[in-house]
């Protein structure tokens, strides 16, 4: 009896521990975790997940806001497309426990903004894409200590300037995709810690002038992009 009662509490505890797939979702299991597809489900919010996602699809949803407890809940997440979803915010802590994951792609969404230490610390993250939505500002400290991080999409979006402590110490960012945006002003130094830079997109924006020190520290910078702005002036240094 005994030992019927330790298997029957064994086997509930490893449910609580796992988690339950949703009904509206699918879930597939392999030896990196649970594979969540919750793709076109007119979801509203995140539904409760298996612990050990490591993949999740919630595009073509209905999504408002991302739970900022999110990578405590899925501490193994590595992948999440929740792209073509209804999200006009992203508080600055929602990724703060996501050091495994890999991919983000929020492109498709009604962005606004991106506030201070959205993304921090996540030394395992590869990609980012947020293209297509509405951000008009970036906040300084937004991107910081990414040392993994390949490409970042912001292209199609309102931005409207870029400051110098926008990127920090991301060394190994190799893609920069900031095109079809109203940037106007660019401070100096904005660049100065993305040294691996291979290619940089700044056309179809309203930049005039060209700063000293713009685009100093860019010495493996391949492809620059300044193309159907209103250039009148680039300043002496701006490229060195």
């Amino acid at each position: 009896m005994d030992i019927i009662l330790i298997f029957v509490f064994a086997v509930i505890c490893a449910g609580l521990v796992k988690g339950t797939c949703p009904s509206t979702c699918s879930c597939v299991d392999d030896s990196s975790g649970s594979n969540v597809n919750c793709y076109s489900k007119y979801l509203g919010r995140i539904p409760a997940l298996p612990n050990d996602t490591y993949y999740l699809d919630l595009r073509y949803n209905n999504i408002t806001e991302i739970d900022v407890q999110l990578c405590k809940e899925m501490p193994q997440l590595h992948t999440i497309y929740i792209s073509y979803n209804l999200i006009i915010e992203i508080p600055e802590i929602t990724f703060a426990d996501c050091e495994q994951l890999y991919r983000i792609d929020l492109e498709y969404n009604k962005i606004r903004s991106i506030e201070s230490n959205t993304f921090v610390n996540m030394t395992n993250l590869y990609a980012i894409y947020l293209h297509n939505n509405e951000i008009f500002v970036i906040k300084p400290f937004t991107f910081v200590d990414l040392p993994y991080l390949d490409y970042l999409h912001l292209q199609y979006n309102k931005i409207r300037s870029l400051e110098s402590n926008t990127f920090v110490n991301m060394t190994n960012l190799y893609y920069l995709y900031l095109h079809n945006n109203e940037i106007s002003v660019i401070e100096p130094f904005t660049f100065v810690d993305l040294p691996n830079l291979h290619y940089l997109a700044l056309n179809i924006n309203k930049i005039r002038y060209i700063e000293s020190n713009t685009f100093i520290n860019l010495q493996k910078l391949y492809y620059l992009y300044l193309q159907d702005n209103e250039i009148s002036t680039i300043q002496q240094f701006a490229f060195c």
